[in-house]
């Protein structure tokens, strides 16, 4: 089997990186990684699959990949730089946005499951169901 290092560099998914070491822990160790999803839409999109993909690819190496459906995130502006700020939500159509994603995510990859890693707090789940949503509502 390939290592996973040279297999993401052939296929164009690394340009470049902070740590010359990546490679040897990505082919020798065991890690922790997310990708967190916006949920200030209904559904993922296309480019969204390329994360599934690599979160796929990453669990089938031994590591431990958390996809996370935010809340807290679809509660603030776009920060990018628009002129325009992005439309926000009210928290029913938040938490709709949030149960279809999170249902996608379930049903397009294998990085679901009870628990995928156990941590000083316990079991981080594969998916998260948990929410800064709650949180950014009251902050000031």
């Amino acid at each position: 089997m390939t290592e996973l290092s040279a297999d993401l560099r052939r296929r164009g998914l690394i340009h470049q990186m902070t740590d010359p070491e990546l490679p040897k822990l990505l082919d020798h160790d065991s890690l922790t990684l997310y990708i967190g999803f916006d949920p200030t839409a209904d559904s993922l999109h296309v480019g969204n699959l390329l994360q599934l993909c690599n979160l796929r690819r990453m669990q089938e190496a031994g590591h431990r990949p958390i996809a996370l459906v935010g809340g807290g995130t679809g509660l603030i502006g776009d920060p990018s730089g628009k002129e325009e700020e992005r439309a926000l939500p009210d928290p029913g159509r938040l938490e709709a946005n949030r149960a279809a994603i999170g249902r996608q995510v379930d049903s397009t990859s294998k990085v679901v499951g009870p628990c995928c890693s156990t941590t000083r707090n316990g079991c981080v789940p594969t998916r998260s169901s948990s929410s800064c949503a709650t949180w950014a509502r009251t902050s000031p």
